[in-house]
Formats: C-alpha cells, sequence, structure tokens
C-alpha cells in the first residue's frame, strides 16, 4: 500500500495522490464512455473480419474506460470534506467557466442553433464574443483593452480565413447581405 503523497496545486492548495487518482479514473471513463456510446450510435460497428467505421473507436474506448476504472480502483473514495467546496475555491473556477463559455458562445455564434431560433451570425462577430468572453477569466480584466484585442483578433481572422484563404465560411450575419 503507497503512502499517499500531497502534490501542489494552483494556489498552493494541496490534494492527494488518491484524490489524483479518482478525478483522473472519473475522466478516463467519462470519456471513453462518451466517445464509445457517440461512435456506436452514429457508426456502424461491423465485425472483426468486416471493421465499420465504429469499430476501432469503439475499441479504443473501451481500453480507455478500462483504464480509467482500473485506476478508481487505486483511488481514495471521496468522504465528506472530499467535496466540500469554499467560496476561495469557487472563485478558482472563474478562468474555466469564462474560457468554456467563450467556446460555446463561439461555436453557436459562427453557425447558429436553429431549434432555439439562434441563425448563424458569422466568423467576424464570433471571434469578437469569444475573444471578449474569454478575457473576462482574468482577474485583471479591463473592458477597453479586451474590446480592442477583440477587434484586432476579429479583423484578422477576416484578413486571413475570408480574403486570404478565401473559405467558404460566412463573415456577417445574413441581414448584413441582403
Amino acid at each position: 500500500m503507497s503512502v499517499p503523497v500531497k502534490s501542489r496545486t494552483a494556489k498552493g492548495t494541496a490534494m492527494k495522490e488518491g484524490q489524483q487518482r479518482f478525478f483522473t479514473g472519473i475522466l478516463f471513463a467519462g470519456v471513453g464512455l462518451l466517445f464509445g456510446i457517440g461512435a456506436w450510435r452514429h457508426y456502424p460497428l461491423g465485425t472483426s473480419a468486416s471493421m465499420g467505421p465504429a469499430y476501432f473507436p469503439v475499441l479504443l474506448s473501451s481500453v480507455l474506460v478500462a483504464i480509467g476504472l482500473l485506476v478508481l480502483l487505486q483511488a481514495d473514495w471521496p468522504q465528506r470534506p472530499f467535496f466540500n467546496f469554499d467560496v476561495e475555491k469557487a472563485r478558482n473556477l472563474r478562468p474555466l467557466i469564462y474560457v468554456l463559455a467563450s467556446n460555446f458562445l463561439f461555436a453557436i455564434l459562427l453557425k447558429g442553433v436553429s431549434s432555439i431560433g439562434i441563425t448563424e451570425q458569422g466568423l467576424v462577430p464570433a471571434v469578437f464574443a469569444a475573444t471578449f468572453v474569454a478575457s473576462m477569466a482574468s482577474n485583471e480584466h479591463r473592458t477597453k483593452p479586451a474590446l480592442i484585442l477583440a477587434g484586432v483578433l476579429s479583423a484578422f481572422f477576416y484578413i486571413v480565413f475570408v480574403l486570404a484563404m478565401g473559405m467558404p465560411i460566412a463573415a456577417w450575419p445574413n441581414y448584413f447581405s441582403s
């Protein structure tokens, strides 16, 4: 049996090795299940003799789930104080939340979501909004420099991807071109 070793994480908080193994096992098994189920549902599996497009992804996903379960067997299982978050730890989640939100916003604005009535807005507004939201992840966020950065990146992406490379992507919302 190994002795629990403490490792340093952000802001000097300590996490035991067993706790790290628990989260690593959950992550491996979860990602493996997600991709395996997605491949299995959307592509034909085939057989060993005649493999379909889902055969190899499902095989790799099964291996990832097995590794995740093996790591979980070595983990310290959570007790009540293990999941006890305080306000200071919740503040550390701010960058994660804003960066993930900016990625979702970029995808939604770029292509739209017809099922909820959001039309595609194009590359320039998507880059502008995503850059601005991602800049709010910083504790030193300033609005004016963030708006300037968003404008410069939007112009850069428009020049590179639409003008120079000629990619078939809408640069602006449809109501600007009509």
